[in-house]
């Protein structure tokens, strides 16, 4: 089997892995295999059997483990191991080349790190702790089949939520289609931000949970506070009659009061907000906001280097954080978070970067995120080297 895996797993009957103590390499290997084929039969067995004809993983030396030598290496230097191995040969097939590569590094990466390296990850404790205590009668395979089904329900929970951002992404292509005036209707509420960020595009409406209908400003970016054209200003914060008197709009009865969000009651008068706040506002030009870099020292020219070339930000601010030291109160760790947070509002920076993880910027962060202040924050790889900045929730 060299090719055209996905439909040949379908269609094989048998696999081998090892016997013994399991991990969670040979236990979610298992588990994928029987999620792409619910009638494969997988034995676990001490060697491969001289006539075996069918598929052997994380035993044998062959193209599915990787006890031998010459292992296998992603371009991190996380080797694989038996899951990433079948992983990387099944996931474009099972759900597209993108969304695939994101999995593996979010999900299989670190169980392989895990397999490779001893490195301690709650998924593979998990799995290691259904193996039989050391005074336990259970059966080790009986064990292992308990493993399997806590694994495979968690990789079909994993692949629902893939396809279904899938579907989310077509249907909101569609939508885009179909819209007029930079204005697009979704017939349900899905997400959507993430596909429409190189469309020509400004509101996106969508029926309200709590009934009635909500539209929302586009932003200049996914993942960035920033909008392109907010609702009017003169509406923002406003509610109920008083906003129906302003805006002579009938059902309209909340616009945020950083103008991202209104609701109504008919999707005509969403709309009609969503045409007057275009005809009357002020289009946001894409200037280069300012970075607020929030740390316990001075970041280096490389990070500031890194954070300009991922994001084309403009002027970075460094704000360093005073070492908090001795006993100290709760209360006083709250007033010094609630100060610290004040002072970063009134610099006016659209972006917040916060540098380390510690108890004053995580409380520091959360307050930020209440007032819809976008705060960014690296992100590394198993290996420590860095890859991307992601948005902090």
């Amino acid at each position: 089997m060299t090719e055209n895996w996905l439909n040949q797993i379908k269609e094989l009957k048998q696999a081998v892995t090892h016997s013994g103590k399991f991990h969670a390499d040979d236990v979610f290997s298992t588990a994928l295999l029987r999620y792409i084929n619910p009638d494969i039969h997988v034995e676990r067995v001490n060697e491969v059997p001289e006539e075996f004809d069918g598929l052997a993983f994380d035993i044998g030396r062959g193209e599915f483990d990787h006890h031998q030598e010459e292992k296998v290496y992603r371009e991190s230097k996380t080797p694989y191991a038996a899951f990433g191995l079948l992983w990387r040969v099944l996931g474009a097939e099972l759900i597209g080349e993108e969304e695939a590569e994101k999995f593996d590094h979010r999900f299989v990466e670190p169980l392989d790190y895990n397999d490779n390296f001893g490195d301690d990850y709650v998924i593979a404790r998990i799995i290691s702790n259904f193996n039989p205590t050391w005074d336990s009668n259970e059966n080790s395979t009986d064990a292992f089949w308990k493993a399997v089904d806590w694994a495979e329900m968690i990789l079909r929970a994993e692949f629902e939520q893939i396809f279904s951002r899938i579907r989310a992404k077509e249907e909101v292509l569609e939508a885009a289609e179909k819209a007029e005036d930079q204005i697009m209707i979704l017939e349900r509420s899905m997400p959507w931000k993430k596909h429409v960020k190189d469309l020509d595009l400004l509101y996106v409406i969508f029926p309200s949970n709590r009934g009635g209908y909500c539209a929302q400003a586009v932003p200049m970016e996914d993942g960035y506070q920033e909008l392109k054209m907010p609702f009017l200003k003169e509406w923002c914060g406003k509610s109920g009659e008083e906003l129906q008197e302003l805006s002579g709009i009938p059902t309209l009865n909340f616009v945020h009061s950083s103008g991202f969000l209104s609701a109504a009651g008919t999707l005509e008068d969403a709309l009609e907000a969503c045409k007057r706040s275009k005809e009357l506002g002020t289009l946001n030009e894409g200037k280069q906001p300012v970075l607020l870099n929030v740390s316990h020292g001075i970041s280096s020219e490389w990070s500031k280097e890194q954070i300009k070339a991922a994001h084309a930000y403009g002027e970075i601010i460094d704000f360093m954080l005073p070492k908090i030291e001795g006993d100290i109160s709760q209360e006083s760790v709250e007033n010094f978070i609630d100060d610290t947070v004040a002072k970063i509002l009134a610099t006016k920076a659209s972006v917040v970067y916060c540098d380390g993880e510690t108890y004053l910027t995580y409380g520091i962060v959360r307050k930020l995120k209440k007032k819809r202040v976008t705060v960014l924050g690296a992100c590394h790889n198993l290996n420590h080297e860095f890859v991307e900045f992601v948005e902090l929730k």
